[in-house]
């Protein structure tokens, strides 16, 4: 297990060193105790709480206790993101490369979605102020729009109702109703544009990334300021977003949609 450098909480790094031990051993209160040197109170008082979370199982009939499900749930969500990630590298640096502008690839997350890659224009001194695991808005962010697009009906009613539809610039949406038409509009699409929404001046596309299972896993995205995203601008840079999505949803295994309605967003 790391060392603790002296700043992080105590808590934590004796939760790491139970769980790490449990990795390796199926026990007993009193052998943990003993072999942690972990005082019996505060071992049980842990145990009971990752019980309680599904990190951690009491297995019946030995009465020991075990590494939980719940761990190899986010386990492999984890693992599926890193090679979401790996994936989708190349063909995001193509896009990058192709359209000098920033490239993000984002995933849901509740209520919310984050940037899982974000990719700078190489050539342009106009920057997007944002971060690889910046959290966005699913109302507001094309990336956002996108993910919550392809969730189904009852899911995408159910994430809208929980929504706080706050007025991010004068061009947000702020209605469920209109959301919800507005979503049906994307799928129809297969693209989502965020104009000046969730930043004045600032516009965005996205398109989604199909797994193996049909699922929408990821959204991929183009921003810049409406000087480079101009309407002139846009069917070509739908057809280089297209081909990145397209990319993407090949390389881990899925299949995109035939073709989608292509209207003026």
């Amino acid at each position: 297990m790391t060392q603790s450098k002296g700043y992080r909480n105590p808590l934590v790094g004796r939760i790491s060193q139970l769980l790490d031990y449990l990795a390796h051993n199926e026990a007993t209160l009193q052998t943990i105790v003993r072999d942690l040197s972990i005082p019996k109170t505060s071992a049980y008082v842990l145990l009971q709480s990752l019980l309680d979370v599904g990190y951690v199982r009491l297995l019946p009939q030995s009465k020991t206790y075990a590494l939980g499900f719940k761990l190899y749930e986010i386990g492999i969500i984890a693992a599926g993101r890193i090679n979401l990630r790996d994936q989708a590298m190349p063909y995001l640096e193509k896009l990058r490369n192709t359209v000098d502008l920033t490239c993000h690839l984002g995933c849901l997350d509740g209520t919310e979605a984050f940037y899982l890659i974000k990719l700078q224009p190489m050539n342009s001194a106009l920057q997007i102020n944002s971060w690889e695991g910046k959290r966005i808005s699913l109302y507001s962010s094309g990336i956002g729009k996108t993910l919550l697009a392809w969730q189904p009906l009852e899911e995408q009613k159910n994430i809208v109702s929980r929504l706080h539809l706050e007025p991010i610039t004068v061009h947000t949406i702020t209605s469920s109703d209109v959301l919800l038409n507005h979503l049906a509009d994307i799928r129809r699409q297969g693209c989502a544009m965020d104009n000046e929404e969730d930043g004045l001046g600032i516009r965005c596309m996205a398109m989604p990334v199909f797994s193996v299972d049909g699922h929408v896993t990821a959204a991929v995205s183009i921003s810049g300021p409406m000087l480079q995203m101009g309407d002139a601008s846009l069917p070509g840079l739908r057809a280089e977003l297209r081909k990145a999505a397209r990319g993407i949803t090949s390389a881990l295994g899925g299949s995109y949609p035939g073709t989608f309605e292509d209207k003026q967003l």
